[in-house]
């Protein structure tokens, strides 16, 4: 079984509570669109959750879809 990487737990129960808050601090200009859980485990990259969001009005991949869009 695989143990939590520091901070993990943490981080995951303040980005669950506060990402509409939280990610246009760390990235200005970006939008929280939705949260997507889902475990991705790819080596190098390991990721739990992943979050739709729009930087300076446009989607971060080509195939995300705005709500309210069609």
């Amino acid at each position: 079984m695989n143990t939590p990487h520091p901070y993990d737990i943490s981080m995951k129960s303040l980005l669950k509570e506060d990402a509409a808050e939280i990610i246009p601090r760390l990235l200005p200009g970006a939008t929280l669109l939705e949260a997507l859980d889902v475990e991705v485990v790819r080596t190098p990259m390991r990721a739990d959750r992943v979050f739709r969001v729009l930087y300076r009005g446009q989607p971060t991949h080509p195939r995300a879809r705005v709500p309210g869009e069609c």
